[in-house]
């Protein structure tokens, strides 16, 4: 932690529309790169499956 700074998190809440499944992502800002295609992976096999 620097100069007393706390880390913020993005985060998305998803659930499919029969309600049997659902997932929530939570992201520190200190990754590399767009985190986009993960995110997108994960959910497919979360809850398209």
């Amino acid at each position: 932690m620097l100069g007393g700074l706390t880390l913020a998190y993005l985060s998305w809440s998803f659930s499919a529309e029969d309600g049997h499944r659902q997932a929530t992502v939570a992201l520190t800002p200190n990754f590399n790169g767009d985190p986009d295609d993960a995110v997108d992976a994960f959910l497919d096999k979360a809850i398209c499956t």
